[in-house]
């Protein structure tokens, strides 16, 4: 019986990545006005990432049955950031590498605090009730992206 429901659980996160990773792409695509040929490339690199991280995170990494794909939460951030950079007069495409070099630079100093453990020195500011409340709102705001 442990093993169907293992079997039955790996299935559900499988359709889970498998639809996160199809829909996102599409909506980011059609919000920043990119053609079919970008959205399909834009697709097929989510799926190799999604691929390789979640293949790393179960040899390697945490092993914690967590989606590691596209996040629905940022799909609101570059909404907003869409109409944001075209009020500012910037095109779609300078609006994207702007978010492009944001993510950049925030997964260089995640990985920079990751490697030198300087993270340990910043967790005294996520108490239970930080973390509780963000993964409250994530799932507030999850439901609501769409």
């Amino acid at each position: 019986m442990k093993i169907e429901n293992n079997y039955l659980s790996t299935i559900q996160w499988f359709v889970y990545l498998l639809a996160n990773s199809i829909a996102l792409p599409i909506v980011i695509g059609n919000m920043f006005h990119l053609s079919e040929q970008e959205v399909s490339s834009l697709m097929q690199r989510t799926f190799f990432i999604v691929g390789l991280s979640s293949f790393i995170q179960a040899k390697i990494g945490h092993r914690y049955p967590i989606a590691d794909g596209p996040a629905g939460s940022w799909v609101s951030i570059f909404v907003i950031y869409a109409s944001v950079g075209l009020q500012q007069g910037n095109s779609m495409m300078e609006t994207l590498q702007i978010l492009e070099a944001g993510l950049i630079i925030s997964g260089i100093a995640l990985l920079l605090l990751g490697i030198t453990k300087w993270l340990r020195h910043l967790l005294f500011l996520f108490t239970p009730i930080v973390t509780g409340t963000f993964l409250f709102l994530l799932a507030i705001g999850t439901d609501y992206t769409f």
